[in-house]
């Protein structure tokens, strides 16, 4: 990834301690979040990716990325489908490294004029497999976890159409939630933040990064969360539609992931709509980001049951 220097590196610190930090030479911050800061540096003349944790508990999030890393690592190592791959951790100062992947951004590919749509995703639903491997198990459905959030989630940002449109989500689901009552459904621990901004698509290789702990959740909300933010960052589309996203985005991408037949109309189903919701009050203030939403929040209701 390309190193953009945002501010005077708060790596120099923790590098006069010693350790790993003092291992790493030309660190260039390239993003930082109130919790967390990641650099692009060199150890040992290679470049790599620090993670530099500041939470309550940073230690043990180093510990559980490192042991996630370590377990997916090398089944993700070469080919087509792969990953960073663990390089060093330092527990006590916060510190993970990983390998460095290439650039190019896997939104950019699948919005290609040129590139085949249907076939990057069928390969981002092997990787999705890939990585999952064996930790399959089942679960059932909470309603009342998944519609306290919505409740709990303002919208007064919103236009009052938009807000109006919101609406109009939240009531059909809440009525599909009351017929999925312990519905169960396939649970994965998978990425924990699968999305077009974890993975950069560069010569057919599709790599993800930004791996954290383990993570078990339904198969159906990784693969919604990633629907719903890809065709929001998506030129409008023409053509067939599935709850709002491109029916050949939802084919290509959830049977390749091994989605349950049952699950497209009942918890897939929610979680789009969920997520749509959840989006459109988290975008408020992006005008582009709300009108995109706005246009498949509508296809979804007009396709709705």
């Amino acid at each position: 990834m390309q190193a953009q220097h945002i501010a005077q590196s708060p790596l120099q610190e923790l590098q006069a301690t010693g350790g790993l930090a003092a291992a790493l030479n030309g660190a260039q911050l390239i993003r930082a979040q109130h919790n967390r800061s990641v650099y692009v540096a060199l150890a040992d003349g290679q470049p790599v990716i620090a993670k530099h944790f500041t939470m309550d508990g940073a230690a043990e999030v180093v510990e559980a990325a490192t042991a996630e890393l370590q377990l997916v690592g090398p089944h993700l190592a070469q080919g087509p489908l792969q990953v960073n791959q663990y390089i060093a951790h330092d527990r006590d100062q916060g510190l993970l490294v990983v390998s460095q992947g290439p650039d190019p951004s896997l939104q950019a590919a699948l919005d290609d004029p040129a590139a085949d749509r249907d076939a990057i995703l069928r390969q981002t639903g092997d990787w999705l497999t890939r990585y999952v491997g064996a930790r399959v198990s089942a679960g059932k459905f909470a309603p009342f976890y998944w519609q306290e959030q919505l409740v709990n989630t303002s919208y007064k940002a919103l236009s009052p159409a938009d807000r109006h449109l919101a609406q109009q989500m939240r009531r059909k689901l809440r009525a599909l939630a009351d017929r999925l009552r312990a519905f169960v459904l396939r649970r994965v621990a998978g990425h924990g933040d699968f999305a077009t901004h974890n993975f950069s698509y560069q010569d057919g290789v599709l790599f993800g990064f930004d791996i954290q702990g383990e993570t078990h959740r339904p198969l159906a909300q990784e693969l919604a969360h990633f629907l719903v933010l890809a065709t929001m960052k998506s030129p409008p589309f023409q053509g067939p539609s599935y709850i709002g996203l491109r029916e050949g985005d939802v084919a290509a991408l959830c049977i390749q992931a091994g989605l349950p037949e049952l699950e497209y109309e009942t918890v897939f189903r929610y979680l789009v709509g969920w997520y749509m919701c959840r989006f459109i009050a988290r975008y408020a203030d992006n005008p582009e980001r709300v009108a995109a939403l706005r246009g498949m929040m509508t296809k979804a209701l007009d396709d709705w049951p």
